[in-house]
This record gives structure tokens, sequence and C-alpha cells, in this order.
């Protein structure tokens, strides 16, 4: 608990210190230090998703998805594999759930291919079904 606490934490301590920082700057300024804090933003959530904490890493997925919603121009591929392997591999119906989810916000041709993998291979009928459905949506 206290390790989540602690990323949520330095994620909203880097989205202040944006917001405060925006005030003062140029447009380019401000879109060049947005895209070195949502860099250093997805090589945390990549090293998040690869841990063994779930709590954490439903918590990153959400963040992913957050990201992707207020920044649509960011670049979250480096959080694709993680979630492909959490999708492919972790033993709840949930969390891989949750990876299809993530990995339909992100919306790259890779994370589709393998939501279109779990709709045909995955081992629970309730997750072939959702990514079915996921698949059938876009």
């Amino acid at each position: 608990m206290k390790t989540m606490m602690r990323f949520i934490a330095v994620v909203l301590t880097a989205g202040v210190f944006a917001s405060a920082l925006a005030a003062q700057e140029s447009a380019d300024e401000q879109n060049k230090r947005v895209e070195k804090i949502l860099k250093l933003a997805v090589q945390n959530l990549k090293v998040t998703l690869k841990g063994n904490n779930d709590n954490l890493k439903e918590s990153a997925m959400a963040v992913v998805r957050d990201l992707k919603q207020a920044y649509p121009q960011a670049k979250l591929s480096g959080t694709i594999i993680p979630l492909m392997n959490i999708l492919r591999t972790h033993s709840e119906n949930s969390m891989r759930i949750l990876a299809a989810l993530t990995l339909k916000e992100i919306g790259d041709d890779k994370a589709f291919f393998a939501i279109s993998e779990a709709a045909k291979f995955d081992s629970s009928s309730v997750v072939r079904h959702i990514c079915a459905s996921i698949t059938k949506s876009e």
C-alpha cells in the first residue's frame, strides 16, 4: 500500500510540477517539457507493469489509460510489451481484462493484434468474450 501511494504521489507531483512550469514557458518549451515528463512516466510505468505487485500493476494500467486520454499524442508504446505479457500470462482473468482494455486505449496495431489473439486463444471464455467485444468495437 505504501509503495502504491508513493507511485501515485510521484505521478501527481510530476503533474503539479509540469503545470507550475507551464505558466512561465512558451508553448514550444511546454510541449518539450511535457514530452520529457511523459517519457519518464512511461519508463516508470513499464517497470511497474513488469513487477510482481498486482495492485501497482492495476494502478499503472489506470495511469496509462488516463495519460492516453489526457495526452492523446503521448507515445505509450513502451508499455505495450509488458501489457501484452500480462494479457498472455497472468493467472487472474481480471488482470488480463484490464490489460486488454489498456491496450485498446493505447490503440496501437500491436495492441489490437494481442487483443484479437486473446479473443481466440485465452483459456477463459470470459476473457475471450471481452477481447472479442473489444476487437468488434474497433
